[in-house]
This record gives structure tokens, sequence and C-alpha cells, in this order.
């Protein structure tokens, strides 16, 4: 990367040579006399503010010659020191000779600019511009890891006392999740008790979590949550839902080749956009919320046909998540006990296979949410809300991951979904996240950048992912995790659905 700098500094500087030498001969005497006039200004020591620039510059040109203008200043300023002590006088001068030769280098040149009617070179003042951005690159590049202790804060504080954590609690049952409180006043002492220590453990984990995604670049912010009363075998178990299938077997790596997609050509890659959303083309339904229910696959899965079926017809409907958690039991044939059931769990690219045997997928509103299993598929009895013709895995390449998202429309992918328990909002980089235990199944529906990247000297990537515990989780509804680093396993487990 230095390399590289000095390269285009280098470049940079045979441009300027190679300007400068086909400038004109009256350029170069303008640019002689603004030079006579500085090194006179700032041997004298004169501190000249703007305005005063401006009055000597108009009795220039009204005839004053340059030797009277000179006496006054010196005159001006054998008075102020005068009035000064003597040691005084000396720092003030240091001073005043610094900011001279900084102030008249500038208002000098603006000078000799207008004399010459005010033509300046603009390709000049950009190479200066991109030159001291680069520095200031290369500065925040080299003090951002000096200073990574003053980053890694937490927004959480340390519960210090009984008392606190009392209190704390309380106000987690009562004030900020209300609808819990109905549920505590018929909880034993004994279960109150537990539950208050499981919230003591969610407060320490999510200040040990917000710090560690500050060392992995991210901007997170971790807090209290409506799952902080689970631990987190309970909250893996009632809100989790995607097959505990490590994604680094050989069987599992068989069945994702079997429909992988074909790798976009350079071109393609070149021509992707810096921002997309597909929620702001319209084609990502309102969060929705799988409740208590471990069928967070068949939400990943909907959303993925929703927003292929939206492209393709231009309308959006709303599909049956039910449907999926009723009817749907395939199994992946290379996959040991990968079986789609219902609230225990599923698999999108299981979903998917059932959608394109069985010839689509019913709407919402004609097969509703139940957040359980009934004994009893009803696929026949619904409205048909949409069809797929395929499927097909996205490889791991997060930059090819961004060209399956914008040609066929939002992702179906599983993740690592530990972090999410205490996400607040911001972007998330978790430095400690085991990238093959994926047990949560979510929809990437665009990406972006903010913020510095001070390794990259860019500003972090990050992905758009559509979540199914409600509006009041995380950014309403919605998780921010940084792009290009694979994440939680972000890129382990991609499905793209195609209607073509």
């Amino acid at each position: 990367m230095f390399r590289a700098f000095v390269a285009e500094e280098e470049s940079s500087k045979t441009r300027r040579t190679r300007r400068m030498k086909s400038a004109s001969s009256s350029f170069s005497s303008v640019i002689i006399f603004y030079v006579v006039v500085v090194t006179v200004f700032v041997s004298l020591g004169v501190f000249v503010d703007g305005r005063e620039f401006e009055h000597r510059r108009a009795s220039f040109g009204g005839g004053s010659s340059l030797e009277t203008t000179i006496q006054t200043t010196a005159s001006e300023e054998g008075q102020q020191q005068q009035q000064q002590q003597q040691q005084q006088q000396q720092q003030q001068q240091q001073q005043q000779q610094l900011r001279a030769s900084s102030l008249l280098l500038t208002r000098a040149k603006e000078f000799v600019l207008k004399s010459l009617g005010g033509k300046l070179n603009k390709k000049e003042t950009d190479l200066e511009e991109e030159e001291k951005e680069k520095e200031t690159r290369r500065h925040s590049s080299s003090s951002s890891f000096t200073s990574l202790s003053s980053l890694v804060s937490s927004s959480l504080k340390a519960i210090e006392s009984r008392a606190e954590l009392r209190e704390k609690f309380r106000h987690f049952v009562s004030v900020q999740f209300p609808e819990k409180k109905k549920e505590y006043e018929r909880k034993t002492e004994e279960e109150y008790e537990k539950r208050m220590e499981i919230f003591q453990e969610n407060w320490k984990r999510a200040i040990e979590r917000e710090i560690d995604d500050r060392k992995g670049g991210g901007s997170a912010k971790h807090g209290v949550t409506k799952f902080f009363d689970l631990s987190e075998e309970e909250f893996r178990e009632q809100y989790l839902g995607l097959l505990s299938t490590s994604t680094s077997s050989s069987a599992s790596k068989d069945a994702f080749r079997k429909h992988q997609m074909e790798a976009p050509s350079e071109e393609d890659l070149e021509k992707l956009p810096q921002y997309y959303d597909w929620r702001a083309r319209g084609a990502v339904t309102p969060v929705k919320d799988q409740g208590q229910c471990g069928s967070c696959w068949t939400f990943s899965t909907t959303g993925a046909i929703e927003g292929a079926n939206f492209i393709k017809t231009g309308k959006l409907v709303s599909l049956s998540e039910q449907q999926l958690l009723d009817c749907d039991v395939g199994c992946a044939p290379d996959i040991p006990n990968a079986c789609d059931s219902g609230c225990n769990g599923g698999l999108p690219s299981n979903a998917m296979e059932y959608i394109v045997e069985h010839g689509g997928l019913d709407t919402e509103k004609s097969y509703p949410y139940k957040a359980y299993k009934e004994d009893t598929c009803r696929a026949k009895e619904g409205k048909l809300g949409a069809t797929i013709s395929n499927y097909t895995f996205v490889g791991k390449n997060e930059t090819h991951m961004a060209h399956a998202l914008v040609k066929y429309g939002p992702l179906s992918i599983g993740i690592n979904a530990a972090w999410m328990q205490s996400y607040v909002g911001g972007v998330a980089c978790p430095w400690l996240c085991n990238k093959d235990a994926l047990d949560h199944g979510v929809l990437i529906v665009g990406y972006g950048e903010e913020g510095f990247a001070p390794a990259r000297l860019h500003k972090e990537p990050y992905w758009v992912i559509k979540n199914s515990w409600g509006m009041g989780w995380g950014e309403e509804g919605y998780y921010r995790i940084c792009k290009d680093k694979g994440n939680c396993g972000v890129n382990n487990m991609v499905v793209a659905a195609l209607n073509e």
C-alpha cells in the first residue's frame, strides 16, 4: 500500500512539473513578483490579517508605494512592542512569525491570482486536495491502532449492587417490556430470582459483545432486548430454527455444489452499484414476527420468494410461512437428519425444493401464520401467491453475493445468531463468532457502507438483514453486519430464489 502511495505521489509531481513548464512567461513574472513581496513581508515579521491585507492591496492599487506601506507597518509594530513586556514580546513575535508566513502566502497568492483575472488551475487544486485526503487517511490508519482502547467502551455499565440489579430487572419487566408483566405475576419467587440472575448474565455478556464488536471494527450497540430473561440455550430453542448442519462437512458441500450459481463475469462485477436496497424498490414486505417458534427458516424462504416474485411481476405479495410449517417435511438428500420439522427447524433449500415440486406458495392472507405446526396441511385450500422455477446456492465470495442480490432479489441466508440476542443497532462486526455454527435463517435485502474503516482506507461496508423477531427488535426489525469479512458465517449458506 505504501508503494502505491509513493507511486501516486510521484505521478502527481510529474503532472505538475509538466504543467509548470508549459505555463506562459507572463505568469512566471507575476509569480516572481509575488515571491519578492512575500519575502519582504515575512522577513519583517509583519502579521497582517485579512482586512489589513485588503486595505493595503487597495493602497497598492491607489498609487501608494511599497516603501511607505512598510514604514507604516514598522511604526505600528513598534508601538505595539512598547506596550508589552520583553518576555511576552519574544513569545508573541514567534507566534506572529508563524501565522504571518502562512497567512501572507495564502493572501498574496489570492492577490496574484486575482490580478491575473482569477484564473485558478482546477486540476492543480484537485490534486492538492487528493494528497491532503490521502495524508489524512494514512495518519488515521497509523493512529487508529494506538487508540483502540479509547474506542472500546460499552453503552451499558456494570451493575454494582443487588439493589441496582433488582431495580433494573423490575424496570425491564414492568416498563421496557410491559407485555411480560402478567407473565411474571404468575411466577414463583424462586423462578423470579432465577430470571433475574439470567438477566444479569445477559447484561454482562452485552457489555463484552459490544467491546468485541469494536475490536472487529463495528459500531454496534448492545443492550437490553426482550430476550434478556432467557439463557443462551432457551434463546436458541425458542427463537432460532435453522437446522444445525456444519457448513464445513463434505455432505453439505456436495449438496451446495448441485445448485451452485455460476460465477459472474468481471464486467458484471464492475457494474455493481455502491449501494443497493430492495426495500427502497418495493420488493420487501413489512417485518414479521415468528413468535416462540423455531420457524425462522420459513420467513427467510418466503422473503426470498416474495422478492423474486416482485421482480418478475411487479407485485409485492406476502406469502404463507404457515404452509411451510404444516406441509413441508422435505429432507436434504446428502445431509443426515436435515429434514424440515416445523417449529423445530428446517432449511430454506428444502423449503424451496418443496415449493418447486408443489407448484407455488399460498398467500399469507389465505393461509395465515399461527406460530405452531398444525396436524393438517391446508395448502389446497389457500390462494396461490407466487411460484419459482428453481433455486441456486451462491458461493462464499461476498462480491458475488452482492451480484446475486442485485440480479435475483433478496437472499435467504443462514447465520450464527448468538450476538443478535443483545443487538440494539449499528453495524455488527463480531470478532469472536463461530462461522460454521449456523442456527438462524434471515434475509439479506441490501448493502451499504458507513463510518470509516482505517485498515482499508475507506468506509465500512455492511449487509442489511431482515429478521423475523418483529419491529421492536434491532433497527426496526433489521440487522446490519459487516460485509466482506464472513462474520458469523453470513456467506456460508446463501440461497437465491429463481423465477425465470
